[in-house]
């Protein structure tokens, strides 16, 4: 396929003879370099590297760009790419601007392999200073698929995953994926994905799922239905994704011993919300987990958009982990929300009838205790209760600071090298529903008189050891401060996920 300066990006030709010619000069190249020693090439290398850098100011001019090896691509999509390869006037913008294609056809995810290459132009006719760009690409298989062990929050699951990849030549993706969880968990989902206009930053995608889950320490469980539709796109304050989904929840109470208010929250109810989520990860210095990330979400339900659950949920999470001295870290984290239920009417013949305030789904609230978060407590061993079954809250808020070391010992760290550090943390929060039977102002009130209040907190300290997507924990915790229904579990705590307060 050859483009043109001028070529719009629908106005690109096979060329199959280029491509012959490319082939049969990679073969010679190839064949020289076989012949040559060591001790030529690394003086042939030498010699390279100065004209190279003598070449950087010098004028050059690219007319034509062939790219080879495509086949299922849209011709408009690689060209469109490959366009800023004629904004280039000097040697050094042309470098620039092989690397920047390069690493956008990259991007897309379509090729196994992408290589830019530069070479003295092949049209006798063309200028002293004319160049040629040869953009060779070797496209991924239609059909792929995928097995393995991904570790979630606290658990671990088996996944098989089936991608449609490039099947109308845009850099589509249409995956379908199952999965089953060590704690019972099984998840379905089908998803469609598709840059807007070529460009990756801002990819479109529809997906469809169901999860069914069980949650034993609220005696009940769940089977969600749903499908979304959504955008991706980034901004100089980070990653916005914008989101509509539809999701029926079934709730149904687990064994005889279920409280109350579990099973008056069992049957289903009709999701329909609207969702922002913004994502930052600002790094600082060259290790990958120096920085601050956060991660803020707005949803709205009911209001118009469709289901029987109308409410506002609002949540926010940060962390920041810097550098203390060599090989120490500190890490300070915090999270918060707020769950608030729509007023309704109930249904009257009467104009004057008073408003009631809804109260909250079980399925909607948060909940807090556990490895993850407030460490030294159960898993959802924070906030209201009935028995022994956690109910959630309504309001949230929770702190975290850590303190990673290296192990003491050298000994011991040659051994094991330096993924494994010392941690020691202190981490509180508060969790509280929103009464039911008062305004929304008094409400209000009421929920930030018990967050200011009812603290539970811990200290502790144990091992830790983070990897590319997950990390673990292995800690002695102390809860030092409990309040009433507390589930509080000292002694030794074991956590694995990617998502630690």
């Amino acid at each position: 396929m050859r483009v043109k300066k001028d070529d719009a990006f629908d106005e690109v030709l096979l060329d199959e003879e280029g491509a012959a010619q490319f082939e049969e000069d990679e073969d010679q190249a190839e064949n020289e370099d076989d012949e040559m020693s060591p001790e030529e090439l690394q003086a042939l290398y030498k010699r390279l590297s100065l004209a190279l850098n003598r070449s950087m100011p010098h004028p050059v001019s690219i007319d034509y760009v062939d790219i080879l090896g495509v086949q299922r691509t849209k011709g408009w999509l690689v060209a469109k790419l490959a366009k800023p390869l004629f904004k280039a006037k000097t040697f050094a913008e042309a470098l620039a601007a092989v690397s920047k294609v390069q690493k956008d056809l990259n991007a897309l995810n379509l090729f196994s392999n992408v290589d830019v290459i530069l070479r003295e132009a092949q049209d006798k006719a063309a200028g002293p200073d004319a160049l040629d760009v040869v953009v060779q690409v070797k496209e991924r298989k239609l059909i792929s698929g995928s097995t393995g062990v991904v570790v979630g929050n606290n658990e671990g699951s088996a996944k098989l995953k089936v991608s449609v990849r490039n099947l109308l030549g845009v850099a589509d993706e249409l995956s379908f994926s199952s999965a089953r969880t060590s704690a019972g968990t099984n998840t379905f989902e089908a998803s469609f994905t598709q840059p807007i206009a070529g460009d990756v930053r801002w990819p479109f995608f529809l997906s469809a799922s169901q999860v069914a889950i069980e949650w034993p320490a609220s005696a009940h469980a769940q089977v969600l239905r749903g499908a979304s539709i959504g955008i991706r796109a980034p901004s100089a304050l980070g990653k916005h994704t914008l989101e509509y989904a539809c999701v029926w929840r079934r709730v149904a109470a687990i064994g005889d011993q279920a409280s109350f208010a579990v099973r008056e929250q069992a049957g289903d109810t009709l999701k329909c919300s609207l969702k922002h989520t913004l994502a930052f990860d600002v790094p600082m210095g060259t290790h990958t987990h120096h920085g601050v990330t956060g991660k803020v979400e707005t949803e709205v339900a009911g209001c118009g958009l469709g289901g029987d659950v109308p409410f506002v949920k609002q949540s926010v999470e940060s962390s920041v982990c810097l550098p203390l001295r060599e090989g120490i870290d500190v890490a300070l984290s915090a999270r918060a929300g707020l769950l608030l239920p729509f007023a309704w009417r109930a249904p009257s013949l009467s104009l004057l009838s008073r408003p009631r305030l809804a109260q909250s789904n079980i399925v909607d609230r948060f909940f807090l205790g556990g490895p993850l978060d407030v460490r030294g407590f159960a898993t959802r061993g924070l906030g209201p209760r009935e028995g022994q079954d956690s109910l959630g809250g309504d309001a949230y808020w929770a702190l975290g600071a850590h303190v990673y070391t290296p192990l003491p010992f050298t000994s011991i760290r040659r051994r094991i090298g330096d993924a494994i550090k010392l941690h020691f943390f202190a981490t509180a929060g508060s969790l509280c529903a929103l009464e039911s039977d008062s305004n929304l102002p008094t409400r209000l009130v009421s929920v930030g008189q018990a967050l200011t209040t009812r603290i539970s907190s811990s200290v502790g300290i144990g091992l830790s050891a983070s990897f590319q997507t997950f990390s673990l924990e292995l800690n002695y915790c102390l809860p030092i401060h409990t309040t009433k229904g507390d589930l509080a579990s000292p002694g030794l705590q074991f956590g694995v996920g990617f998502s630690f307060l």
